[in-house]
């Protein structure tokens, strides 16, 4: 008698079920390329139609980023382009710690309370 070991075999068990679940997937991809049948008619129209509003919202805010308008006479306020706004802010605020920046209200921002107010 001998002790050698025996060749084992593979499983055809474990051969079937592995190009069972490989038919499944197949099959499942299959019906999910076929089932989709792409964008409908309307589907484009309404793209054109976003992509048309979408032009004409870029060049409203354009025109508000870049021009002068009155917005309230009067409550003194006006829209001015942002290139300038943003100079103005930098000359405002050069040499202050960025801290000051910050939300903090100036001095002139603030109303000063009336002399009648106080007791």
């Amino acid at each position: 008698m001998s002790n050698s070991p025996q060749p084992r075999h593979f499983p055809l068990r474990l051969i079937a079920g592995g190009l069972g679940v490989f038919a499944l997937f197949a099959v499942a991809v299959v019906v999910v390329r076929v089932g989709d049948p792409g964008p409908a008619r309307e589907d484009a129209a309404r793209a054109q139609e976003r992509r048309t509003e979408l032009a004409e919202l870029r060049k409203k805010d354009s025109e508000r980023l870049n021009t002068y308008a009155v917005i309230d006479r009067a409550g003194d306020s006006f829209q001015i382009p942002i290139d300038r706004a943003m100079e103005l802010i930098v000359k405002k605020y050069a040499g202050t710690s960025p801290h000051a920046v910050l939300l903090v209200p100036s001095p002139e921002a603030s109303p000063s309370p009336s002399p009648a107010a106080t007791p």
